[in-house]
């Protein structure tokens, strides 16, 4: 099964959004990716966003409505008093990152934005996979291995 991009469309007009610079390219792939995951069934399954609309402005789309997910960014959880300590919660989110990302694989979906900040820890201190319009943190992921199965 061959998937391709969805097509961009305007809300308001119906007119194609042509991407007109990187940040649109990225939000491209984005879209992409999440109507992958959601054709997946993965959003059901494993904690990653799933895509409730798109945000246009006039004839351009200007971002993506996502599931909430109700809790601060990694940074936030990392910064708290004791929870550095919490090594049993730090291997579960290795271990439901590691689920998240293997499956993704399975479906030829690539997580290219791979790094803490993309990490949400939602109230119930359960790790979710997020933003996937693939920007590429040389610290974590060689630029010979973006969008790549191996790189992430």
């Amino acid at each position: 099964m061959q998937n391709s991009p969805p097509t961009l469309r305007c809300a308001a007009s119906g007119s194609r959004v042509l991407p007109m610079d990187m940040r649109e390219t990225e939000l491209e792939r984005g879209l992409r990716i999440l109507t992958r995951i959601d054709e997946a069934g993965l959003s059901a399954r494993r904690r990653v966003p799933r895509l409730q609309g798109v945000v246009v402005s006039g004839e351009v789309t200007i971002g993506m409505l996502m599931t909430l997910i109700t809790s601060a960014s990694i940074r936030s959880h990392l910064q708290s008093p004791g929870l550095q300590d919490r090594h049993e919660l730090h291997k579960q989110w290795e271990e439901q990152l590691t689920a998240t990302i293997q499956e993704l694989h399975v479906h030829g979906i690539v997580w290219g934005d791979v790094h803490p900040m993309n990490v949400a820890i939602d109230e119930e201190m359960q790790a979710w996979a997020i933003d996937f319009g693939g920007m590429n943190n040389a610290e974590f992921v060689d630029d010979k291995k973006r969008k790549t199965t191996e790189g992430g």
